[in-house]
């Protein structure tokens, strides 16, 4: 028996109650830049899982950014792409990252935290998860930024600025503004569209919300994986499955069904290409190094007269990857973010 969508809540008025998480977002803010974001401060030179060679020397050869500079951009001869179009380019990728060692230890590590089959099935999943994720979420790759909209619980408001993106200096400036239900309603509704099914919303508190990812366990039970699409109330280790939410506290998590766009939905092709050209970039890299760069990306909006500073810190985080030999596809990512988002 098919799940209904669950009722969509009447918002409130936010500006009036000044929710928490209002001062969490610029506490947060404050104090990224304060730290200046360094590796340290951040938590991700420490905790990340840079992986050596067996002599344990380190690699100081840069590697060059093979295959990138010969893409051409997929819809260089459109001025529209429709959503189809767009989701046809996802999953090109995503194929792709199907050969990556970085994603495949990710997944196994995932599979072992939340008792998932390590099957080829699963692992074609994830990838597609993990990738919408990174894409969609708070400062992420397709550079949404939180901030109030008091609009409802469903990604309108992100589409209907899109279509009228004006497309300037996309590599820098945030394409859309939107709330956190507003971005986890998109995660969920590009998941349906990319063949991952079960996914719905989690309202851990009454003013914050989340997505939530249903799997099933080795035993065949229910699993929800919690996908925080914005870093509110967590620190900078609450990522993809992050248990800083208990999912299990909502009764019911009803799949996601609502159609916020039409497959024909028209967007700026240049915005499509600025999409699919960022995860080219940056989607094989690891989780640690998205969110580093997630986090220096946000303290720049954030920020006043940051720039500088956020490039040396990126300089010696570049220098720590190399020398402990860290894979290509984290350095190359380091890389276009210093000579693109730092230039």
């Amino acid at each position: 028996m098919q799940n209904k969508q669950k009722p969509e809540p009447k918002k409130k008025k936010k500006s009036v109650l000044i929710p928490v998480i209002i001062v969490v977002a610029v506490v947060a803010a404050i104090v990224a830049v304060i730290v200046k974001v360094s590796p340290k401060s951040l938590g991700l030179i420490k905790n990340s899982k840079i992986a050596k060679n067996k002599s344990g020397k380190a690699n100081l050869k840069t590697p060059g950014k093979v295959g990138i500079d010969s893409i051409k951009k997929p819809f260089s001869k459109s001025k529209t792409v429709t959503v189809k179009q767009l989701n046809r380019e996802i999953e090109t990728f995503a194929a792709t990252l199907e050969k990556s060692k970085i994603k495949k230890d990710q997944f196994l590590k995932f599979a072992g935290d939340f008792n998932i089959a390590p099957t080829d099935d699963n692992f074609r999943k994830y990838i597609r998860a993990a990738l919408i994720f990174e894409a969609t979420r708070d400062a992420g790759l397709w550079h949404i930024q939180w901030k109030i909209t008091d609009k409802e619980p469903n990604s309108d408001h992100i589409w209907a600025q899109w279509k009228k993106s004006p497309c300037s200096d996309l590599l820098k400036i945030p394409t859309a503004y939107a709330e956190c239900d507003e971005i986890s309603a998109l995660f969920a509704f590009l998941m349906r569209k990319n063949g991952n099914l079960n996914t719905g919303l989690y309202w851990p508190t009454k003013n914050h919300t989340v997505a939530v990812w249903k799997l099933k366990s080795v035993e065949g039970k229910e699993v929800r994986v919690v996908i925080p699409t914005t870093q509110i109330f967590l620190n900078n280790r609450g990522l993809f499955g992050t248990n800083r939410f208990d999912p299990y506290k909502q009764k019911e998590i009803y799949d996601y069904t609502r159609e916020d766009a039409s497959l024909s939905t028209p967007l700026p092709a240049e915005l499509a290409n600025f999409f699919i050209m960022q995860i080219y970039k940056y989607g094989g890299a690891s989780e640690d190094t998205l969110q580093y760069l997630r986090g220096v990306r946000e303290a720049i909006w954030v920020g006043t007269d940051f720039q500088s500073d956020a490039k040396k810190e990126l300089e010696s985080t570049l220098a720590n990857y190399r020398q402990n030999n860290a894979d290509p596809a984290d350095i190359r990512a380091l890389e276009y973010f210093r000579d693109e988002f730092l230039r």
